[in-house]
């Protein structure tokens, strides 16, 4: 029985040791921006990560703390934040004690933190109620300027003592500025203008859960704004078994694909590197879109799920199967966008093999006919088989409004 207990307090010690979170403890001499040192007693949590399992099962010093003595009245003042939380600036103005933290996790809880603009808060504490409450940053002393707690637990930079000085604080800040490309500023914003971060449009356009900011307007798809495309008639201008079989096997280690080569234009598609381009790479409602270079009201994006690829005076969009199951849609644009006709027709039937495509490499325009041909094929692994080719044309609509104004006509 003994030994029984003995291990279950084993085992209970365990779990006690894996649920509490183990700590640290130093302390920051702030400077006030009177020039008085606070000492600033600091404490900082390690919890468990998250995501991919090595992250998961290590702990990070994440979660601080802190404690004070209030120089004007001699009372002390303590703050403990959440997960990622870092407080960056204390300070005593007017007898009244103020904090600075900077996150990311700040826009989801109004009563803590209010509605920041920006990932910095504003805080102030009130001795009635006995916490810290949110303030505008407009509404803040001028003297809050310049950040003077250490961003986190760094033991390498810390003297043997755990006492960061004004000097070693100021280093420890410069190095988080650049780490963090400027999500920490030591000269502390109260806007969006004024924050100094690489990524700071990637932060306004982002919307965690509950977060409190408005939504934002959401992009709009230029190509399926432009209403749905004018029905064409292919004409079928040779069909043939292909015997034997064509064969296309891929190489796995072999940076091209013999597929690509055949099925795709890689030469009209490196066309286009100067008339479409990612829409904006940190605007994150327009990350996975595109834009038409040339067009000077930015207004012309669609999503990445096109296919594209450029003649000389033209691009051609592919891909509009979610807006027109079951049919291949055809866009013509001219350098800047502008839309000259949407095509389609009713995607044509697999012949002898499972799968079919149109062979993007044999895409002509001719007289006014767009010519191109159309393969069956089986795949599996590295292989292709193709097994039947069908060559067609239609005539290119005459103009944009005749298959837009009413729909798609016959």
């Amino acid at each position: 029985m003994k030994i029984i207990i003995g291990l279950l307090l084993g085992v209970l010690l365990v779990i006690a040791w894996w649920m509490a979170p183990p700590t640290e403890r130093w302390v920051d001499m702030a400077k006030s921006h009177t020039g008085q040192d606070i000492t600033v007693h600091r404490v900082v949590e390690f919890h468990f990560g998250g995501g991919e399992l090595s992250n998961a099962l290590t702990r990070w010093p994440n979660t601080f703390s802190f404690e004070f003595t209030n120089p004007s009245d001699g009372k002390n003042i303590s703050w403990k934040g959440e997960e990622n939380v870092r407080p960056v600036l204390l300070d005593v103005v007017n007898g009244s004690a103020w904090l600075v933290i900077n996150s990311s996790f700040v826009h989801s809880d109004v009563k803590k933190y209010g509605c920041p603009e920006i990932d910095y808060v504003f805080l102030t504490y009130d001795l009635k109620k006995g916490h810290w409450i949110a303030v505008e940053p407009s509404n803040a002393p001028p003297e809050l300027r310049e950040a003077n707690l250490s961003y986190g637990y760094e033991p390498y930079l810390m003297p043997n003592s755990r006492v960061l000085d004004a000097d070693n604080i100021a280093s420890q800040l410069h190095s988080a500025e650049v780490s963090t490309a400027g999500h920490l500023n030591r000269l502390i914003p109260r806007n969006l203008e004024q924050w100094k971060y690489k990524y700071k449009k990637s932060s306004a356009t982002t919307r965690i859960h509950n977060d409190c900011r408005p939504p934002l307007a959401q992009p709009v798809n230029y190509i399926a704004a432009a209403g749905p495309s004018k029905n064409v008639e292919l004409e079928v201008l040779a069909s043939e078994i292909i015997e034997p079989e064509l064969l296309i096997r891929e190489s796995p280690n072999s940076s091209e694909s013999p597929w690509g080569a055949y099925s795709w234009d890689k030469e009209r598609a490196l066309a286009c590197r100067d008339r479409i381009k990612q829409a904006d790479d940190q605007d994150q409602r327009l990350t996975t879109w595109q834009r038409f270079v040339r067009d000077t009201s930015g207004k012309k994006v669609f999503l990445n799920s096109y296919n594209w690829f450029c003649d000389s005076d033209v691009v051609w969009i592919f891909g509009h199967g979610m807006t027109e199951p079951g049919r291949v849609v055809i866009t013509k644009t001219t350098n800047t966008g502008d839309i000259i006709y949407k095509a389609s027709f009713a995607r044509p039937a697999a012949s002898n093999a499972k799968e079919v495509a149109m062979r993007i490499s044999t895409m002509r325009v001719k007289d006014g006919f767009v010519y191109f041909e159309w393969v069956s094929f089986d795949h599996g692994g590295y292989d292709w088989h193709v097994k039947h080719s069908s060559k067609f044309r239609f005539q290119e609509p005459s103009s944009l409004s005749a298959g837009l104004s009413n729909g798609r006509t016959q």
